[in-house]
């Protein structure tokens, strides 16, 4: 079955109301997962820190999604579905990215253009990989969009 088919069963499926509750928990626990340490723009961040595996909380968050009438909801789930893509697994402890809150101010400018271009350099494969997925998740969010507006036209 393909990405789009799992995707609109998923979506239009009609899930007891205990699995419509823990989806919403799992997507409240990674709503405050971000709210508190969401990775700073370009880094990417080891999936393990997620508060759910991440294949979890990308169903959750659909879920979710097929279970709200709310427009502003929808628009912070389809967020977080697309926030996904920074927690990448095999990233390690460290965030992959350049930090500038952390930079020894006291060392020459030279020095510090070469910390960051090496940060930079090292975290390019893990940029890389999010920005894939990151397209990825986007077009399934538009083909669901699209499956949606189907069935609403055929009714």
């Amino acid at each position: 079955m393909d990405n789009l088919n799992r995707l609109l069963d998923l979506f239009f499926s009609t899930p007891d109301s205990q699995d419509i509750d823990r989806a919403w928990t799992q997507v409240a626990d990674y709503a405050q997962f971000l709210n508190e340490s969401a990775p700073w723009p370009g880094h990417v961040t080891d999936a393990s820190v997620l508060p759910h595996p991440k294949a979890e909380l990308k169903l959750a968050l659909l879920l979710c999604l097929g279970n709200t009438d709310d427009e502003m909801m929808r628009e912070h789930l389809e967020a977080g579905y697309l926030m996904l893509s920074a927690f990448q697994d095999g990233v390690g402890g460290e965030p992959a990215g350049e930090r500038f809150d952390n930079l020894d101010l006291e060392v020459s400018p030279e020095q510090i253009a070469a910390t960051l271009e090496r940060k930079y350099l090292q975290a390019a494969p893990w940029r890389r990989r999010a920005a894939e997925e990151m397209e990825r998740l986007q077009k399934e969010l538009e083909q669901l969009h699209r499956a949606v507006l189907d069935v609403a036209s055929a009714f």
